[in-house]
């Protein structure tokens, strides 16, 4: 999927006040595992460099400054497969299902509006937070056994392979997709209007996986591309998936899961809790 390219004499390059170049050459064709193999040799190359230009040195300290003088460049090569089907199937059918789940989310939650309001249905349901639940609990098991079904079409019917565990993906599509619910509710409690939130979601939802780097990539992009692309769920699902498809630890999942968890926390947490203060004012 990638290597990487280190010229002779790198350290004491560095060391001397030059600017070497590190090359980092990936498969475009598979643009997310080729993506995640040179960000993962870029955070390596930067992270060994002051040991590598110290050991030149022995007896000198290596200023941050001279450190900072290593360039390292990424290039997409070609190698186009005969079939893209495993690489857009991976990635378009969640993309599409996460647009779907944050749009029926909106809507389910913007039917109790009353008045730009979620005060009387927060009252008449007794317990907010098993209300929300409730409410998008079927639609997110839905959508979730929708995401599954895809996954064993592409490797049953399809012939294609997952190396990783499929069980693993399967719980963070469903955590996935609560993430995504949680993140309307809050835009309807927050907006009072459902064709606001409703746009909203198309939004965020339908540049996702424009940003995610699954297709187009984010080295050398900008702070906003990079900062809006951690913000959106689907970036660190799609670091989960492509993660177990192609073979990676279990303990790498770990992250992906853990920010994924934090959208239902937070996002459903803020949700609820702006649902029962304005309640309580009424």
């Amino acid at each position: 999927m990638g290597f990487a390219h280190i010229p002779a004499g790198l350290g004491e390059s560095v060391a001397r006040h030059r600017e070497p170049v590190v090359r980092i050459l990936y498969n475009g064709s598979f643009l997310t595992a080729g993506g995640q193999v040179a960000r993962a040799a870029e955070e390596a190359v930067t992270e060994a460099l002051p040991e590598i230009a110290a050991n030149q040195l022995p007896n000198h300290a290596v200023p941050a400054s001279r450190v900072r003088r290593l360039a390292v460049e990424a290039t997409p090569l070609g190698n186009a497969p005969s079939s893209f089907e495993w690489f857009l199937g991976l990635l378009i059918f969640p993309a599409v299902l996460h647009l779907i789940a944050a749009c029926v989310c909106a809507m389910a939650i913007g039917r109790e509006l009353k008045g730009k309001s979620l005060s009387e249905w927060a009252r008449a349901s007794g317990g907010v937070a098993p209300a929300m639940a409730g409410k998008m609990l079927p639609y997110v098991l839905a959508i979730s056994g929708w995401g599954l079904a895809w996954l064993l079409y592409l490797t049953l019917a399809r012939g294609w392979r997952i190396e990783g565990s499929i069980l693993l993906i399967a719980c963070g599509q469903t955590l996935f997709y609560a993430a995504t619910a949680a993140v309307a509710a809050l835009l309807v409690a927050v907006t009072s209007e459902t064709a606001t939130a409703l746009s909203a979601s198309a939004v965020y939802a339908g540049s996702a996986l424009a940003y995610s780097g699954a297709t187009l990539p984010l080295n050398g992009g900008n702070a906003f591309a990079r900062t809006w692309s951690n913000v959106l769920p689907l970036t660190h699902y799609i670091a989960l998936q492509m993660g177990q498809v192609s073979g990676q630890a279990v303990a790498a999942a770990v992250a992906p899961m853990v920010s994924l968890m934090a959208y239902v926390v937070i996002a459903g947490g803020g949700a609820l809790a702006f649902i029962m203060v304005r309640a309580r004012r009424v």
